[in-house]
């Protein structure tokens, strides 16, 4: 069964022949689509949509929802392979359940987040949970990278540090874990073919994982000097907490882990190990151009997508991935709208930085000691890509909202690489539904442009 675009939907095009270039970056703005609240397909609702995921070989993507109570992901059609996102070319055509082996022990409190796709098998992350109960100590569910097939049942857990095991002391706080997640693909110079679709494609995946969590370790914030943000029982991190507090006075920047794990070449499904960490600085609040009244009640890293260099420019030859992030923060205005009920607003980035890497002779420990005081270790440099209030609200009517999905999508014809965006709507009326957004850029511009801007801020 597929679902397709009806009259129910909204979307915004841009002209066929000319494609508007956004004023941060080298990329084009093809279209969004938008799906209302509430709607149904194959018997689910489709919202909560926190991570996307591409699959060259079938020109699908998977979309999963942070939904505890029915874990799934969805598999779906975008085509854009004309230059543009437009009525009729999304469609959702499965729901895949997550089985009992996958959800294991987490139970109910299984939260998924982000979702890769490995070649052959899904790579999902989730993020941890405290559990309250009154007649014993707190409780922690663990957040979790696994590996699970296209029926969504478990084949692996990757090994993860013990820095990351949550116990209200250390590592990631409630619901604050590994928000971003990215499997990266080499982006041949040239295209190849798509076997099923007969449309350009990008190359098989690398057998690497990055992820990022949402906010600072709790042992990240504490070496901040920012313990006196943290409620007493440190459920969660600096600029989240569980109980909303008003953060309007602490206009910090929070460090985050940017982490990549890779699978051991020793034949069929070698270990996966940590091979890289280093040190992301969120910006604060006002560098995210939030109003210095509002209430931050949400601030940190939504998603993370990894572009590797063109073919026979990669790790040999001395140029660095480029590992795009967005950013979300969200204000509660002090204002109650004509419900009653305060009204937020949201404040969208999206940067890139360009992580050393091994061959470069630095060690795990060169970039990020697991024990190191995070704050001995120099942030990446970031470059700005897109404000989405100027660059896709106010230039082309695109609605703000909480986008947390990300993936790199299929190659258009003309050699640009599409960039695909949606954003979790909570399964809240409030908010807009669901909307997927497509951009597109040339691959070598977008090197140029980060590489001079990174060289700039060096000077």
């Amino acid at each position: 069964m597929r679902a397709s675009c009806s009259l129910l939907w909204i979307c915004v095009i841009s002209c066929a022949s000319f494609h508007p270039t956004c004023a941060s970056a080298p990329f084009d703005f093809l279209g969004t689509c938008l799906f209302p609240y509430g709607y149904i397909f194959n018997d689910t609702k489709v919202g909560g949509l926190s991570g996307l995921a591409y699959r060259p070989d079938t020109d699908r993507f998977y979309a999963i929802p942070d939904e505890r109570h029915d874990p799934h992901f969805h598999r779906i059609a975008i085509d854009v392979h004309n230059g543009k996102l437009e009525d009729g070319r999304v469609t959702f055509d499965q729901v895949v359940r997550l089985g009992e082996s996958a959800i294991g022990a987490s139970g109910q409190h299984f939260d998924p987040e982000g979702i890769g796709w490995l070649g052959d098998r899904l790579a999902v992350s989730t993020e941890p949970h405290y559990v309250r109960d009154l007649s014993s100590p707190l409780q922690w569910v663990q957040g979790r990278i696994i590996e699970v097939d296209e029926g969504g049942e478990w084949l692996d857990d990757l090994t993860l540090p013990h820095l990351l095991t949550s116990t209200g002391e250390g590592g990631p706080g409630n619901n604050l874990g590994f928000e971003g997640l990215s499997v990266p693909r080499p982006l041949s110079s040239t295209n190849t073919t798509n076997t099923t679709s007969g449309h350009p494609q990008q190359d098989s995946p690398y057998r690497s994982i990055w992820a990022c969590p949402e906010s600072a370790l709790v042992q990240d914030a504490v070496a901040q000097g920012s313990e006196a943000s943290l409620p007493q029982s440190a459920l969660a991190a600096l600029s989240h907490t569980a109980s909303g507090a008003d953060y309007k006075d602490g206009d910090v920047r929070t460090a985050v882990r940017l982490m990549e794990f890779r699978q051991r070449d020793d034949g069929a499904g070698g270990e996966w190990q940590l091979n890289g960490m280093w040190r992301y600085d969120v910006s604060a609040a006002s560098e995210l151009k939030m109003p210095s009244d509002d209430r931050v009640m949400l601030q940190g890293v939504t998603e993370v997508e990894v572009l590797m260099p063109p073919e026979g420019e990669g790790e040999g030859d001395g140029r660095r991935p480029i590992v795009m992030v967005l950013e979300r923060a969200y204000t509660r205005r002090w204002k109650a709208d004509e419900d009653g009920e305060e009204q937020g607003r949201y404040g969208i980035h999206l940067y890139a930085v360009m992580p050393p890497l091994q061959r470069e002779g630095r060690s795990i420990a060169d970039c990020w000691s697991l024990l190191q005081d995070c704050y001995d270790v120099p942030a990446l440099t970031k470059v700005h890509l897109i404000d989405f209030q100027t660059d896709l609200a106010d230039k082309h009517g695109v609605e703000l909202d909480n986008y947390e999905g990300m993936a790199l999508g299929p190659v258009l014809p003309d050699g640009r690489r599409t960039l695909v965006l949606v954003n979790d709507d909570n399964f809240n009326p409030k908010q807009i539904g669901t909307q997927f957004i497509a951009l597109a850029f040339s691959l070598e511009d977008m090197y140029e442009y980060v590489e001079s801007e990174i060289k700039n801020k060096a000077i």
